[in-house]
């Protein structure tokens, strides 16, 4: 009764997913921005396996199925519900019938907030990569739980491993922060397959994942060096420096520019001082004005960065601050990228994002409140106690290692994000923060699950 009872649930929430997906991607029109093409074979996208273009190969390698930016929307949208279908039946069928309901719904709620769901119809890499990410969580738990019930490793289980690091690995590969998610998730399934005595699986894993960490690292290095007219970190710079217009970032602009006006080239700073909020721009000006700032932009900037980050842990915590709540960022009449129709009422597409009301005045918006960041705090509170249960011997005590290890690297990455890039930042963080809210739910369904089948053994 209890199966029936969860698959009822898991199968209605799937329903709609796709529902609320099909809807979305149907009823709007593509939308098309000036990276877009970076990511087309057909005009100056590549699909370099040696890393030999601007954009890692992934993205170019399903958008190559079709010229039409029509299909390649749904194909994108193909992609974003496959990863949030593979969690919701990969973490769920195993939970109580009350619980399914309510988690089901939370990650359903989620996935069609318009903050997640306007990438199935923007042409970049936003809906592959977190379709992608989601699809390595999930494959993660498949192979923890199956590795649960020990016994040998079988075909499919070999098969899973090799999905995970595959997904994974291609989500790295288009966004690097997110290298520390997988390191993570499969260091648990590693863990779980050395525990339970599956070591060809520990072994197989641990080189696997090395080998693609060492691919991804070594792939964004090349693109890095690919990247024009500048490289990424001179591109980074352009953002990093460029001068906004809210006066806090204004004041953190400046202090990063304070701070390497003295270790760049001399040509540098008065370019940068001239070229204003038009990051676009710097890097053809510093190429032809400044030459003998390319190689110091490709070679050094990102050392210095990184020293200043560290050395500097008021302007860090005030960088933070400021972005932090622009990563939920939903504005009221568009989601800031293309308009999506979305089947949720209005008060539960907002449910997890920051809402801004405009506001008539010179102040600019206003944040009306900032859900994604309790949401955070009470996926930490549901881990605590999770993991204090297990650690005083509860039978009962549910794993649900995958999701916590998910939920703790994923605030790492979207800060590491931050870090490398405050251009667009709810679109730059949309996987990590995504993965975020969604481990949020899992952890607490995992605990409310926990918790209803201990209350039923001890009534028993």
């Amino acid at each position: 009764m209890r199966k029936n009872g969860a698959f009822l649930c898991l199968s209605s929430a799937t329903a709609v997913l796709w529902l609320g997906i099909v809807v979305c991607v149907m009823s709007g029109h593509p939308g098309i921005f000036p990276d877009t093409p970076s990511y087309e074979v057909n005009q100056v996208g590549r699909i370099a396996f040696a890393g030999d273009a601007t954009r890692a190969w992934p993205v170019p390698l399903v958008f190559a199925l079709s010229s039409s930016y029509r299909i390649q929307a749904l194909l994108q949208a193909a992609v974003y519900g496959a990863g949030w279908t593979a969690v919701i039946w990969a973490f769920m069928p195993r939970w109580r019938t009350k619980v399914c309901a309510v988690a089901s719904a939370g990650i359903v709620l989620l996935a069609l907030s318009p903050l997640y769901l306007q990438w199935t119809l923007t042409v970049l890499s936003e809906a592959i990569t977190l379709g992608f990410l989601l699809l390595g969580v999930a494959g993660a738990q498949a192979v923890f739980v199956r590795l649960e019930r020990g016994g040998r490793a079988t075909p499919t289980t070999w098969l899973l491993v090799a999905g995970t690091i595959a997904a994974l690995g291609m989500a790295a590969m288009n966004r690097l922060p997110l290298l520390v998610i997988m390191l993570a998730v499969c260091a648990v399934v590693l863990v779980r397959a050395w525990r339970f005595r599956v070591q060809a699986v520990a072994v197989a894993m641990a080189i696997s994942v090395l080998l693609m960490s060492a691919y991804v690292a070594w792939l964004n290095g090349r693109i890095n060096e690919t990247w024009m007219p500048l490289s990424r970190p001179g591109t980074y710079y352009g953002y990093l420096t460029a001068t906004s217009d809210e006066a806090q970032e204004n004041k953190l602009a400046d202090q990063l520019h304070a701070y390497m006006a003295t270790r760049v080239p001399a040509c540098l700073p008065p370019i940068r001082a001239a070229a204003k909020a038009d990051p676009g721009n710097l890097g053809s000006t510093i190429t032809s004005k400044c030459p003998e700032a390319v190689e110091w932009l490709r070679q050094e900037f990102t050392g210095e960065y990184l020293k200043f980050v560290v050395t500097h842990p008021s302007y860090t915590a005030a960088y933070f601050i400021d972005l932090l709540p622009k990563v939920g960022y939903r504005g009221r009449r568009t989601t800031g990228y293309v308009a999506v129709n979305s089947i949720l009422p209005a008060p539960l597409a907002g449910l997890f994002v920051t809402v801004r009301e405009d506001k008539a005045s010179q102040q600019g918006d206003h944040d009306a409140y900032v859900p994604i960041i309790l949401w955070t705090f009470v996926g930490f509170a549901a881990a605590t106690m999770e993991l204090l249960g297990r650690r005083r011997g509860n039978a009962q005590a549910a794993p649900n290692a995958v999701a916590i290890a998910a939920m703790a690297a994923s605030p790492i990455a979207l800060l590491a994000t931050l870090l490398t890039l405050n251009s667009e930042t709810a679109r730059i963080t949309s996987q990590s923060s995504a993965l975020l809210l969604a481990s949020v739910i899992l952890v607490s369904g995992g605990l409310a699950d926990r918790l209803f089948t201990s209350r039923s053994a001890a009534e028993s």
